[in-house]
């Protein structure tokens, strides 16, 4: 903090400190210093929505959900995992948009596809559940990841 007093993953990190140590004033405060000075706010604003949500704050944290859709960030796992913690909450909306962000963003990388899979099996949409897990296989470089896959897209071409 003395070196970069406005860097946003030390704004970050301090956030989630007083949060953790429940000062969730200080912590609130943080978050909104961090959003306001710092162009690279993924992370700030993600921390934020969660701590809103903790608090019962909904309709607050809605709105920093419609910034985030809103938002440029060119790291396709910021995505990827704002779409993982959409998913585990069953906001399926939410991860298939998020999902699809960090697979625009590197479309080389097969756990966004895979997520798209998994999430359009959740809606009942298994037609596109099943392209997307063929994009997961045909982008799995690694081989155990590619066998799993491959049995997924078995599995979900049976049900059909």
């Amino acid at each position: 903090m003395i070196h970069a007093p406005d860097h946003p993953d030390a704004l970050n990190m301090l956030a989630i400190l007083y949060r953790r140590t429940g000062d969730e004033q200080n912590a609130e405060l943080v978050y909104r210093y961090g959003i306001n000075k710092s162009n690279e706010k993924l992370s700030l604003l993600k921390n934020y929505r969660t701590l809103l949500k903790r608090q019962g704050r909904i309709n607050e944290a809605r709105g920093i959900t419609r910034r985030i859709a809103k938002f440029e960030d060119a790291d396709p796992f910021e995505w990827w995992s704002l779409a993982e913690g959409a998913y585990s909450e069953e906001n399926y909306s939410d991860a298939l948009m998020y999902y699809k962000k960090s697979v625009e963003i590197a479309p080389y990388l097969h756990e966004g596809y895979f997520g798209i899979a998994k999430t359009y099996y959740q809606l009942g949409r298994l037609d596109s559940a099943e392209t997307a897990m063929a994009s997961a296989v045909e982008n799995a470089s690694r081989k155990e990841f590619r066998s799993l896959y491959e049995v997924k897209l078995q599995v979900l071409s049976n049900l059909e």
